[in-house]
């Protein structure tokens, strides 16, 4: 809902008619409920950057698919959830024109 708020309040300030921003805000909303790519959205996290969509993941080193890794290597199991995480959302993101920042952590 933020990001209508947001949409409309730039609407207003340029000279997009209501009808365009109908056509804006519905097709932000059926992209993004087709596949939700993050868990927070920041549409104005740093001065002219793209949104941000942070998602996040906390994994267990003890993962057995993971445990012999993570036996060797420190961090292996969260640099597996953030590789899964951008192979998964990357793509969205592109499509809305937003930067994907996995935030891994091991529990």
């Amino acid at each position: 809902f933020i990001q209508v708020q947001i949409l409309a309040r730039m609407a207003e300030a340029t000279d997009l008619t209501r009808l365009k921003v109908i056509q804006i805000v519905l097709l932000a909303i059926s992209k993004i409920l087709i596949i939700r790519p993050a868990d927070i959205l920041m549409p104005n996290w740093v001065c002219s950057r793209p949104p941000t969509a942070f998602d996040f993941a906390v994994i267990s080193p003890l993962n057995p698919t993971l445990i012999i890794e993570a036996g060797t290597t420190a961090g292996s199991a969260a640099m597996s959830a953030e590789v899964k995480k951008h192979s998964n959302n990357d793509s969205k993101c592109s499509e809305l024109d937003w930067v994907c920042i996995p935030m891994a952590v091991e529990s």
